[in-house]
């Protein structure tokens, strides 16, 4: 086999170091995912040690575990090869080649083993179906079993070339995919998304995708399938069955239309050397040659899961469709993180060791381009401080609700229920990349056409300069990552940036305004907040109020402006509906359903007793937010929501800024008075204000919190 990567460096290993581990040893293997991983779980596969790869990112704890649960003798990470105080006191037989470690839904994680004839089975089918010979990649790491029983031990079966792309990155995928004239690829739905989003072109030598892990869409298909046609192929399988247990074919346009897109996506049919039942309650069963050897030292749950007759309970739930395996849903309540398995209890206990208190409840939430994210429950004094929420890696909550848990008539948590409005959204990491990208591009020109120009501290100017240097600052950073200025070139933030830094020098001269330059081209103020990247900020919060039932009683719209949200809310307002506004004039521009009044939310408000009041992207606007705060909440009626649509000032550990502070530093409002704060700031303010319940919904791309949906309750 020969193994190709895209990483920039590949440090040197001493494979010789290996044979000093006799075979049936056990060998723990936790390596940072490319060409040293790979040759380490080949060169163990070949000489008959147990292997029990996993992730990097496990926490000295874990790694205690199972280096402890498995009874590995060895431990092989990037010091090098350790050895370990473990004797057996469960054998296995000489057949064993993996420990394969997935989460529970209780208790610790279970030890899948995997024995070489299974293994073997199922890699040369999946291999000779997918023609291997011909060339592979994965972009997937290779500690969990799509990477590695499919990809590397296929690869290594069938003697042919394997490139393993280091760090996903759309462009980069595609571009070796040619460069090394691979035939066929892995990816999974969350990756796919952004694939189809950045449009790479598709590389001749390509027959097709390979994708499972993780439902595949009906929109993602159709979007996939106008780019790039009917060339992914959608499989599904578990770890307990080594990998892949179901297939699709390829399908002609006609075909992939109908399954694909008229119809929730297949998975495919049942592989040779496999079987499959479907049980009255609808559960998915898998039997044959590839089934796991059972759970290392877990005789409860194997007999959970596998039946007498040795088949296994997949915990998925399944129907037959022209021949083909459809999946309706997950049995248990876990997570599927965009094709990560995520079990809410293993989640709790890293939290509580993180510092969290006690009762709190991991839950499901959803996420469009995950599928599902997390999502955190907590009541009052669960938090003792609002920054903890950043440091509960690696499953930092991207929804978090501060409210009484609700629980069943026996006291566990109903996570279905209190998950079951929430949500998250995860956009394109190239994309807003390419947004700083070209911001920071801006910026320098800002800088550059100033010059050695005085610049009033307290004016926009002013504002707009520092912001130009804090931005160019982070410039290595941001110039890190893969960018397209074509995804953004057209938005009309992007084309107002063009005209600031066109007016740069007249406006530090105190010749124009802001205002005056963005009525240079009629519409671009209604585009700039309603298009993207500002639109995202809209969606949640109209998104989070229908879902929440918020706009059926008397609901208040604080800062409507041009109705950025009220065009998404028109058809689910009532005529309670009460749209304000320091300026009356705009309101006046769109017509729907209640009335609009003038109110300056610096001001007490006459109105009480209000269901709701919303606002998106203006109550950073307010001199003292604080006290706006407190007049929404006089304003509310016991039960009453508060809504706010807010970004971030800063958005990564890093301190990196959002892309249009300076931009936005043309307004009254924001350059005099605020720009974004930090999420934290809000929450605080909530608890200050009376607000006894408390929660928010993320806005994602990459590393970037880029802000998102507040909310609190009176």
């Amino acid at each position: 086999m020969d193994l190709i990567t895209s990483e920039k460096s590949i440090e040197n290993i001493e494979l010789s170091v290996l044979e000093q581990i006799p075979s049936g040893e056990r060998i723990l293997v936790s390596l940072p995912n490319g060409i040293m991983l790979a040759r380490v779980l080949i060169h163990a596969y070949t000489s008959g040690i147990v292997s029990v790869p996993v992730s990097p990112s496990a926490t000295a704890k874990q790694i205690s575990f199972y280096a402890d649960h498995s009874e590995a003798t060895f431990l092989y990470n990037k010091q090098g090869l350790n050895r370990l105080n473990n004797a057996y006191s469960n054998p296995l037989d000489n057949k064993a080649a993996f420990i394969m470690y997935t989460s529970g839904s209780t208790g610790d994680p279970k030890g899948i083993v995997l024995q070489k004839p299974a293994i073997e089975q199922n890699a040369r089918v999946l291999s000779n179906i997918h023609n291997f010979k011909d060339g592979h990649a994965t972009c997937l790491p290779l500690f969990h079993c799509n990477a590695l029983m499919m990809s590397l031990i296929g690869s290594h079966l069938a003697g042919t070339r394997l490139f393993i792309q280091h760090r996903f990155d759309a462009y980069d995928y595609f571009a070796n995919i040619r460069k090394h004239r691979i035939r066929t690829a892995t990816i999974v739905p969350a990756l796919l998304e952004e694939l189809v989003e950045c449009n790479p072109e598709w590389p001749n030598c390509l027959e097709y995708l390979i994708t499972a892990a993780a439902p595949l869409s009906q929109s993602l298909a159709k979007r996939f399938y106008q780019k790039y046609g009917p060339r992914i192929r959608q499989g599904y399988g578990l770890s307990e069955a080594v990998n892949f247990s179901f297939l699709m074919p390829k399908l002609s346009d006609e075909d992939f239309v109908r399954l694909y897109i008229d119809n929730y996506p297949p998975v495919g049919q049942i592989l040779p050397g496999q079987q499959y039942r479907i049980l009255d309650s609808g559960e998915v069963v898998i039997g044959g040659e590839t089934i796991m050897n059972g759970y290392l030292k877990n005789e409860e749950k194997n007999r959970e899961t596998l039946t007498a007759d040795g088949w296994l309970k997949t915990g998925d739930v399944g129907e037959m469709r022209d021949g083909l395996l459809v999946l309706k849903g997950r049995v248990k309540e876990i997570i599927n993180r965009g094709g990560e398995t995520l079990y809410p209890v293993d989640i709790e206990k890293h939290w509580e060791s993180i510092g969290l208190r006690k009762p709190f409840a991991a839950v499901q939430i959803a996420n469009e381009k995950l599928g599902e994210d997390i999502g955190l429950c907590i009541e009052q004094g669960g938090i003792s401080d609002l920054s903890m929420l950043r440091k509960l890696k690696p499953y930092i909550p991207s929804a978090v609700v501060c409210a009484p848990l609700k629980t069943t008539s026996t006291g566990k948590p109903r996570r279905r229920d209190m998950g079951a409005k929430l949500f998250s959204i995860t956009e394109n990491d190239i994309k807003y990349a390419s947004l700083l990208s070209l911001a920071a591009d801006y910026a320098d020109s800002v800088i550059s056409q100033i010059g050695g120009q005085p610049v009033t501290v307290d004016s926009p100017a002013g504002y707009i300069l520092r912001e130009a240097q804090r931005l160019v600052a982070h410039r290595t950073a941001i110039d890190g990552r893969n960018t397209n200025n074509s995804l953004v070139e057209a938005a009309p933030a992007m084309q107002l940036q063009k005209m600031l830094v066109d007016n740069i020098n007249s406006l530090v001269q105190g010749e124009v305004a802001g205002e005056d330059i963005v009525r240079k081209e009629k519409g671009l103020w209604t585009r700039l907040m309603c298009e993207w990247p500002m639109d995202a900020y809209a969606r949640m919060t109209a998104d989070f109020l229908i879902a929440n039932r918020l706009l059926e009683g008397k609901v208040l719209e604080a800062g409507a402006g041009v109705g950025n949200t009220t065009r998404l809310i028109a058809d689910a307002i009532n005529s309670d509906y009460i749209r304000t506004d320091c300026n009356t004039q705009i309101l006046s521009k769109i017509s729907v359903r209640g009335h609009c009044e003038f109110y300056d939310f610096n001001q007490p408000g006459n109105w009480r007793d209000l269901d709701t009041i919303f606002s998106v992207n203006a109550i950073h606007c307010a001199s003292d937010k604080q006290a706006t705060l407190c007049h929404f909440y006089q304003m509310l009626k016991l039960g009453g929501t508060l809504v706010l649509g807010e970004g971030n000032n800063t958005t990564n550990n890093a301190g990196t800024p959002w892309a249009l502070n300076g931009l936005f530093g043309l307004f009254d409002g924001w350059w005099n008075v605020s720009g974004f704060l930090q999420r934290e700031e809000w929450l605080q303010m909530f608890i200050t204000a009376g607000f006894r319940e408390w929660g928010y919904s993320q806005l994602r791309s990459g590393e970037h919190d880029l802000g998102g949906v507040l909310w609190a309750v009176k």
